[in-house]
């Protein structure tokens, strides 16, 4: 039946074959997408879930027509499945969408041209072949021969996932993994993915192996359940569960009995998949070990003796200004100190305090190191200090292709001071290996502000080594009066002493503003015209380069996640794009790396531009730092749209305005140390 004989009223099941010409909307949340398809029926708009779906893909469809008095006929799609290109046509739109690296629209036109229908064969088969086609040699012919067969593999693992209901996003990261193992491994051990793949948990492993007919109560099921909700609080920020909190979220995940998840519990302890303390509770073992090693580190650093050589000149000659008595209490105690932590919220002088250590270091002739947790605030901390800081990875001298880190016990840092900045970002397994790195006799202070939100990752280390009493502590309290001016300085020390901010009085500029809304519905266009509008012409900043929005969450109508669609709309809408799963970046972009690449020395935190995007080469370049730096189509999972950013990913950045959006729908994250 074609399109233009559909009938009011027919609900028969109706199955169509064509080729995706266009995508009218997709949503990245649940696979929601409106389409054009073009097949022998003509131009027919397909609605659905469709997770997976390119430009360019030849599809076979089920459904059956709706009517919608401002669109027009649909057809609600109940199935469908990707089907082999079958003619010339078709073959030369899946090629020029992108999807095999080193095709474009042109190179697609002529290899079709010479081949016709035969062209996904001489791909495969016979790609000496293409070195007819103007523009193709040897070597060009066989990368296409791979980017080919490395699609058509991806796409088989996409069919298998969509066979078992499982989102598709992941495909392009299993096939990396597992290569040509990949298929075997989803049908056999599939809760293999959920250990060895960032970003694809258990409940996603789960659906794969239920599919395939385990048991609920299947010792590897219970075993994997067990490992994820350890997991699951370890990103929550806790290095252990209580046993019975272990239990309890396992049985809720599982739907087994009690005995069964104790039982699996000691086994995977006798395994060493989990670790059992009595005292604390169940560890996923690297957390244990980072844990256990980070006391024995201490205790090491803590019961050595410190050489404390005089200064070579006097300290007011060395800084060119008097230190408070404060400063330099807190420089005798770091200096004298194996282990010291220097806390204090804005204002009190924590830079200047490093600066003071360091020149009575220099005036000591002692070898000194600078580090933070964050690219950012490494940099933050290097411009304060004219010298050289880097990030706790570089300074341990990560390696990628080993795995490790270059730096530890047997080959120590060669430093008699290390300073690490914005220590309240650092979680358990990193400060381990730093404890680890900091040669015995030598001084290590942590420089950071308690109240501020823990690391991203596990444990709570600057607070847990305050509350140890076992090191020195030197907390400030004094605001200076230079920063008795600053509105955000002294609203920061109100909210976390438990008081409201106060809004500052008149009309003149400030650097605080407390925007309220009563109308929920009226925030999201209200931010809009402050980031896109008001605060550029007041201020005369960049929205883009010089205004930041955080939000508490990712998820939710007020979430970064739809924060972010709403500023890619309004900034670069219509501009060129790639869109890989849920995903879409555009050409002016502005994008955050999500991970440490210390190949393409770009590190977490840090932002930047996407400056082209290039569908034949599947590459996308990004300017970050003044630097051009390349990615390809499947490394974009290493990026995400900022847009907006959540105020736990921020910390320890600094931008000249910042807009934090705070709704009622956000309480579950409203917390003091949040807002502070």
């Amino acid at each position: 039946m074609s399109a233009a004989t559909h009938r009011e009223g027919d609900d028969r099941e109706l199955e169509f074959e064509g080729v995706l010409e266009r995508i009218v909307f997709h949503n990245r949340e649940n696979g929601f997408t409106v389409a054009i398809l073009n097949g022998k029926a003509g131009l027919v708009t397909v609605l659905g879930s469709f997770p997976a779906v390119q430009v360019g893909d030849s599809l076979r469809v089920r459904g059956h027509w709706t009517s919608h008095p401002k669109y027009g006929k649909r057809l609600e799609v109940g199935s469908y499945q990707p089907i082999v290109p079958t003619t010339a046509e078709a073959i030369e739109k899946y090629l020029s969408s992108g999807l095999v690296r080193g095709i474009g629209a042109v190179m697609a036109k002529r290899i079709v041209a010479c081949f016709g229908e035969k062209t996904f064969s001489v791909l495969e088969d016979e790609p000496y072949l293409l070195r007819a086609v103007p523009g193709i040699g040897a070597k060009r012919s066989e990368e296409l021969r791979r980017s080919f067969l490395e699609q058509r593999d991806i796409r088989r693992i996409v069919l298998y996932l969509q066979e078992h209901g499982v989102a598709t996003t992941h495909a392009v990261r299993i096939y990396r993994t597992y290569r040509n193992e990949a298929l075997e491994i989803l049908r056999t051990d599939p809760y293999r993915l959920a250990r060895d793949i960032n970003g694809i948990g258990f409940r996603t492993a789960d659906r794969i192996a239920l599919r395939l007919g385990l048991a609920l109560d299947a010792p590897s099921r219970i075993a994997a359940g067990l490992e994820f909700v350890v997991g699951e609080a370890a990103a929550e920020g806790h290095t252990a569960l209580p046993s019975d909190e272990a239990v309890e979220r396992a049985l809720q995940l599982l739907e087994v009995e009690p005995g069964q998840v104790r039982d699996q519990l000691d086994r995977s302890a006798r395994e060493e998949r989990l670790v059992l303390d009595a005292g604390t509770g169940v560890y996923l073992p690297r957390l244990y070990r980072a844990e256990q090693g980070l006391v024995e580190e201490f205790e090491r650093l803590h019961g050595a003796a410190l050489a404390v050589p005089p200064p070579s000149r006097p300290l007011r000659e060395v800084l060119g200004f008097v230190p408070t008595e404060e400063q330099l209490r807190a420089v005798s105690t770091a200096l004298r100190s194996p282990v010291t932590v220097i806390t204090g919220g804005p204002g009190t002088g924590k830079t200047t305090i490093v600066a003071t250590l360091l020149a009575e270091a220099n005036a000591r002739e002692l070898r000194v190191e600078l580090a933070s947790p964050t690219g950012k605030a490494a940099k933050r901390l290097q411009e304060a200090t004219s010298r050289q800081a880097r990030t706790v990875h570089r300074l341990l001298e990560f390696s990628p292709r080993e795995g490790g880190f270059k730096r530890d016990r047997e080959h120590p840092l060669e430093a008699d001071l290390v300073v690490v900045d914005e220590s309240s970002m650092l979680d358990v397994v990193l400060a381990h290996r730093l404890f680890c790195a900091i040669p015995t006799g030598a001084r290590l202070v942590l420089v950071g502000d308690v109240d501020q939100l823990p690391s991203v990752g596990p444990g709570n280390v600057l607070a847990d080594l305050i509350a140890s009493r076992r090191c020195a502590v030197v907390a400030l309290s004094t605001i200076f009066r230079q920063a008795e001016q600053s509105s955000i300085v002294v609203n920061a020390h109100r909210i976390n002493a438990g008081n409201l901010p106060r809004q500052p009085e008149g009309d003149g500029l400030n650097d605080f503003y407390l925007v309220q809304c009563e109308d929920p519905s009226a925030c999201l266009p209200l931010m809009t015209s402050l980031v896109t509008e008001r605060i550029p012409a007041r201020f005369g900043l960049d929205p883009l380069e010089e205004v930041q929005v955080l939000s508490p969450m990712n998820r939710g109508p007020a979430g970064t996640l739809e924060l972010n669609k709403r500023f890619q709309e309004h900034f670069t809408a219509g501009r060129p794009e790639v869109r890989r799963g849920d995903q879409v970046l555009r050409v002016g972009d502005k994008v955050m790396q999500l991970t440490n690449d210390y190949d393409k020395e770009v590190f977490n935190g840090d932002t930047g531009r996407v400056e082209t995007i290039d569908l034949a080469e599947q590459e996308v370049f990004v300017r970050l730092d003044q630097r051009l730096v390349r990615y390809e189509f499947t490394e974009l999972d290493d990026l995400a749209l900022a847009y907006a950013v959540t105020v736990h990913r921020f910390q320890g950045s600094q931008v000249p305005a910042v807009v934090v959006l705070l709704l009622t729908q956000h309480y579950p994250m409203l917390q003091r140390n949040l807002l502070y």
